[in-house]
């Protein structure tokens, strides 16, 4: 990645914290909040995911008119950020008591035992990855 890239992208990163940080505690309730500017606070984040998706258009067009194919693995590795950002929001609302309460409809898991089983799946996954790359020379 060349430096002016780099840092667009640890931008975004600190954005993507930032966020997490002050809309981490919202309730759905809140969502009906009003905003300044006459919109919801739910009307504001579905606009904001939908400004998203039609700049993400916008730039694999330009990518495109300049002759750079889409990757598929970027594309692999964004779904897989955004599954594990979701994963990790359908916790974040638990109290410490409530991690190792078992549900029957969860196969008698816990919400402790289905989030270390996705971290060792990811680890084990990764490690596998790893190894490939360092043998195949990709």
């Amino acid at each position: 990645m060349n430096d002016q890239v780099q840092r667009l992208h640890e931008a975004f990163l600190v954005m993507e914290r930032e966020a997490g940080k002050g809309l981490g505690g919202v309730s759905d309730p809140a969502l009906d909040t009003p905003l300044a500017d006459g919109r919801t606070l739910r009307q504001a984040l579905h606009d904001l995911g939908d400004h998203y998706k039609e700049h993400i258009e916008q730039l694999l067009w330009t990518k495109w008119g300049q002759r750079i194919p889409r990757s598929e693995a970027k594309r692999v590795l964004a779904e897989l950020q955004g599954l594990r950002a979701q994963l990790s929001a359908y916790f974040s609302d638990l109290q410490d008591a409530q991690l190792d309460v078992a549900s029957a409809s969860a196969n008698n898991a816990s919400p402790r035992d289905v989030v270390l089983h996705a971290m060792e799946v990811e680890n084990a996954t990764m490690e596998l990855i790893a190894n490939a790359l360092k043998g195949g020379g990709h």
